[in-house]
């Protein structure tokens, strides 16, 4: 019988297979412009890619001033006021009296509000915006921390922004009736701190800081009187959740930012993209002064800039620090 070699075969064989080949080439970063599915979204994990520093955008952070009187000395939220210029709402971390605190930009108090019909159990967080009247200017306080998890259901305050003559010393008033917003989270009790308002649909966003950076919606318009449950979104997996602190979106609702202790992520919109679908691609990082305990972010009521600070901790005065756009 005449030799034959079965080499030549072979080598065609895995030269036809590679032409047909669906495995995708390992050269080049992955490809990550079309992960959101029209489908399973509230389910599906998507893996990031790469998470660059930006050094385009913002200066680095300027303190503006510090947190030095005892009424302020543990904020965990920060909004910029529409209605008192270059002045920010704040709010204290939960345990004490349900109130609000109108700063300057030096960090020296000029207000303080009652938040009327309101309780403070585990305040975590501030956002301001637009809400169900067309002509006024609303802020919503997250009650939605819980970091032994056990809270059957968490609330969110949203009242009209006060308009109270200032005077030449600090006053003391009370806000309108807060409307009580009150939800359960579709899979079981969450710890969180980051509440995001996105002013163009009036939609609640809440990102936990527990067992994976979960994303979640109270869609417009939120019900009241009545406990319901919010949809889950997604999961960011590339964030360190334990120290996951505070998150805002730009007045025209077209940047995001999150900030963990360490880090502030920034995400730039899409025209017509929603806050889910801006999370779920890889952030930018901007320049952060680092802070005890790194618990409030917001945009300035322009979006010229971006602003933090945070809680008293032991022998470290809590600073108020702009981060101005170029």
């Amino acid at each position: 019988m005449p030799s034959f070699s079965f080499l030549p075969i072979l080598v065609l064989s895995l030269f036809i297979a590679s032409c047909y080949s669906t495995t995708p080439s390992p050269s080049g970063p992955p490809d990550t412009t079309t992960t959101i599915k029209p489908s399973g979204i509230d389910t599906a994990k998507y893996a990031l890619a790469q998470i660059m520093r930006d050094t385009s955008s913002f200066h680095a952070g300027v303190e503006m001033g510090s947190l030095k009187e005892n009424s302020v000395q543990r904020v965990t939220g920060i909004a910029a006021s529409r209605h008192y210029s270059g002045m920010f709402w704040a709010c204290n971390d939960g345990g004490g009296l349900p109130n609000i605190f109108l700063m300057d930009s030096t960090g020296a108090v000029r207000a303080t509000f009652a938040v009327t019909g309101a309780a403070s159990r585990d305040w975590t967080d501030l956002a301001i915006g637009p809400g169900p009247d067309p002509a006024k200017v609303y802020l919503y306080v997250g009650d939605i921390g819980d970091g032994n998890e056990e809270y059957a259901s968490v609330t969110v305050y949203r009242f009209p922004e006060p308009q109270t003559p200032l005077g030449s010393t600090p006053i003391f008033s009370q806000t309108e009736a807060a409307d009580k917003i009150n939800f359960v989270y579709p899979d079981g009790s969450r710890d969180a701190e980051s509440l995001l308002l996105d002013p163009a649909t009036k939609d609640l966003y809440v990102v936990t800081k527990d067992l994976g950076t979960n994303v979640y919606l109270a869609a417009y318009p939120q019900a009241l009187g009545s406990l319901f449950t919010i949809k889950k979104l997604a999961t960011l997996p590339a964030f360190n959740t334990a120290t996951l602190r505070a998150g805002h979106i730009s007045p025209d609702g077209s940047e995001i930012l999150l900030k963990n202790l360490g880090q502030i992520f920034y995400w730039k919109r899409e025209p017509g993209e929603s806050v889910e679908h801006a999370l779920l691609r890889a952030p930018m990082t901007e320049p952060y002064i680092p802070e005890a305990w790194g618990e409030a972010i917001c945009w300035s009521a322009t979006g010229d800039a971006y602003y933090t600070t945070t809680k008293f901790k032991t022998g470290q005065t809590p600073d108020f620090a702009r981060y101005l756009r170029k």
